[in-house]
């Protein structure tokens, strides 16, 4: 994997969901919500059942910008 992607626990982590008293499998699930409604734009989605995500770091950092911006 390199660098520039970041698997679906990563993303979380880096949005800040795990720093909030969520638990881990429910920050997870947000990620794929997002992923899924197409508010976080993924790279690939792995097979396998519930297969992980990847993303784009820049994307992702994107994001967080959006998410700051709208909360201020």
């Amino acid at each position: 994997m390199t660098d520039s992607l970041l698997t679906t626990g990563e993303t979380a982590a880096f949005l800040g969901l795990l720093d909030n008293g969520r638990s881990r499998a429910a920050a997870l699930r947000k990620i794929q919500r997002l992923a899924r409604s197409g508010d976080l734009p993924y790279v690939k989605k792995m097979p396998r059942g519930q297969g992980e995500y990847l993303f784009d770091r820049h994307v992702v950092e994107m994001f967080a910008r959006q998410l700051a911006k709208a909360a201020s």
